[in-house]
């Protein structure tokens, strides 16, 4: 599989090798592995201090390397009018997070096992007892929400 490493924190690498890898598959050539390498700056969870592993001088040197901050000062080096762009994009995305989140309350609640059934292609008999010891514990926890 060809493959290639881009800088994860910039946008228009990543378009890059994701439009060179689409053509390549529509093509005929197969799939190509994208490596997109970045940094998560905050701590995994909640619970993770991670100053004990990374110095607040890393991670200044990553938030420096933000990639929509690159991305606004890429577009500010092209073009005069980029405020009005950046004005617009940010309105566009306003309405996109309204609609994307009342559209996403509005779904009906997924069944439980749905994971069991729509992920694999194939279950295998293992998944099938997990699906089942998973499926009688959820019975029991129904039955207990019912009885309170």
């Amino acid at each position: 599989i060809p493959s290639i490493a881009v800088d994860g924190n910039d946008a228009i690498a990543c378009y890059e090798a994701a439009k060179e890898a689409l053509e390549r598959a529509r093509g005929g050539g197969g799939p190509t592995l994208i490596e997109a390498l970045t940094y998560r700056v905050n701590a995994h969870t909640t619970s993770d201090d991670d100053t004990l592993y990374r110095t607040e001088e890393d991670k200044q040197q990553w938030r420096d390397r933000d990639p929509i901050d690159l991305g606004v000062a890429r577009l500010r080096e092209m073009t005069s009018h980029a405020d009005q762009i950046i004005e617009e994009i940010q309105s566009e995305a306003k309405l996109f997070d309204v609609r994307v989140r009342s559209d996403c309350r509005s779904l009906p609640n997924p069944d439980p096992s749905d994971p069991f059934r729509f992920t694999l292609t194939q279950e295998s008999r293992e998944l099938q007892r997990q699906e089942e010891i998973f499926i009688r514990h959820m019975e029991t926890y129904r039955t207990r929400q019912s009885a309170t």
